[in-house]
């Protein structure tokens, strides 16, 4: 049975683009990762985010856990100077910073926060990066996790949960269990209150990154073995499933109206997002339930950055190593920014 999965997942992987991290570099400098760009080249007037330098930490920690590369080690500094940097004595994290290298006070973020910590937490976790910039992971993270105790939001419930997951797997405590099950009981009691039998969901609508949602019920799953937390992330990752692969494509939620409960589903635009989030969900949930429509699911659903989407167009652009920033009605963005290049690096890395 498991030479057969593993036979099944290397299918899923042949033939795709090799990994390239061409664009990546284009869009960073000594300071971090700029924002957006007019078709691949860097727009710095866009500034800097938090977002996009905490995803391209995860991308290059996720290479450098395969290939221990030099040049990925030299990123993973920059971006976590970049966090290290917007870290507020309070411990908070602001995400807007413009190219003169000025923070945006007047804009903090839960889910920017958040994300940085799930970064964080995955940085720590990886033994073969140097410990010196583990550590320094590690204080940025102990002190921003102090903002985390009046958490309401899922997404940002999510990204806490896997931050604290990859954090325990170095430091493990029963403190980060205790706090991880308070919050992976935060989304459950979400999931009991907006639920029914034909909407088996956390909010009463879907919006963007979805699938972070069940991803971390399965997180909080591998920490703690609660079956109720198993339970939860599969039903809502099936209805996921089924409401965004419609005959064999991904389709992500449109953000143009989103999804609303007993309303209908807004088809574009469709960002990259979406694709990677699942793309990652995916690959985690088949690695616990050995469910083999996952890991079919897992191939239609990257396909999407590869022209098996609405338009039959390619979003990933294999020369550049970029990225296009999503898909509308009639027609593909051809902006290659931070966000959409470093979320398919995401996607392809979970695909090895």
């Amino acid at each position: 049975m498991e030479r057969e999965l593993q036979k099944e997942a290397k299918e899923v992987v042949d033939g795709l683009p090799n990994i390239n991290f061409n664009h990546l570099v284009r869009l960073t400098d000594k300071f971090g990762i700029i924002q957006f760009a007019k078709h691949i080249k860097p727009d710095k007037s866009s500034g800097y985010t938090l977002d996009d330098n905490a995803r391209a930490m995860i991308a290059c920690c996720m290479d450098y856990s395969h290939f221990k590369s030099n040049s990925k080690l030299k990123l993973i500094t920059i971006y976590l100077n970049f966090i290290k940097y917007v870290q507020q004595p309070d411990g908070s994290l602001y995400n807007y910073v413009d190219y003169n290298r000025k923070i945006n006070l007047k804009r903090w973020t839960y889910d920017a926060h958040t994300r940085a910590l799930w970064a964080l937490g995955y940085l720590i976790s990886i033994k073969s990066i140097p410990q010196k910039l583990r550590n320094e992971a590690e204080k940025i993270f102990v002190k921003a996790l102090n903002l985390t105790k009046n958490l309401k939001f899922p997404r940002s419930i999510a990204f806490t949960i896997l931050g604290l997951y990859f954090y325990n797997k170095t430091k493990p405590s029963d403190k980060n269990i205790i706090k991880i099950k308070e919050l992976a009981s935060k989304l459950v009691s979400l999931y009991k209150i907006n639920s029914s039998d034909n909407w088996r969901w956390f909010e009463e609508k879907l919006t963007y990154s979805n699938s972070k949602l069940p991803e971390a019920l399965f997180y909080a799953y591998l920490a703690t073995k609660e079956q109720k937390y198993l339970q939860i992330a599969e039903s809502s990752l099936d209805f996921l499933s089924s409401v965004t692969i419609e005959n064999g494509m991904f389709i992500p939620i449109g953000n143009k109206g989103w999804y609303n409960k007993n309303g209908k589903r807004a088809y574009f635009d469709q960002q990259p997002v979406d694709t990677a989030s699942m793309v990652q969900t995916l690959i985690l949930a088949h690695k616990i339930t050995k469910n083999k429509q996952q890991l079919k699911d897992v191939h239609n659903v990257f396909q999407w950055f590869l022209g098996n989407n609405s338009l039959n167009q390619t979003v990933y652009d294999e020369s550049a190593g970029g990225c296009r920033d999503g898909i509308s009605e009639s027609s593909i963005n051809p902006n290659q920014g931070a966000e959409s290049t470093i979320l398919y690096l995401m996607a392809r890395l979970t695909m090895i």
